[in-house]
């Protein structure tokens, strides 16, 4: 078995919920138990700093990327100005949450997408 190198501060990751939805947060540059932590945007805690096995709640994290050209001291000041604010599904969610701290427009295709079937299945049953 090799060692696990953990990604670069700043990086999203993610883990994959109910084999549908991902739920994303951003690797800090701060370290518990020899992982670092990630800050992330949760419906219970709003924006908060996690443990990595915290976030990680028994999935395996994936890694996302690192969307922008923003130094990641800059992420992490700007996602961490965050901590305490409210999670909304509609308008502050995880996603949207990674976004602005990457200096990108805070948007989630998830909700979009998910929105956006419901409509189709609302108009299917409507048409049934």
């Amino acid at each position: 078995m090799g060692v696990f190198i953990y990604p670069r501060p700043g990086t999203v990751v993610y883990i994959v919920i109910l084999g549908l939805f991902r739920h994303k947060g951003i690797v800090s540059d701060r370290w518990w138990n020899g992982k670092p932590t990630v800050i992330a945007n949760t419906p219970r805690l709003g924006v908060a700093e996690l443990q990595w096995d915290v976030f990680a709640n028994g999935q395996m994290v994936r890694i996302d990327g690192y969307p922008s050209k923003l130094p990641p001291f800059a992420v992490l000041f700007r996602a961490r100005r965050l901590i305490g604010t409210q999670y909304s599904l509609g308008s502050f969610n995880c996603e949207h949450f990674v976004n602005y701290c990457h200096g990108l427009r805070p948007d989630s295709p998830q909700v979009v997408a998910a929105v956006g079937a419901a409509i189709v299945v609302g108009l299917f049953m409507l048409a049934a």
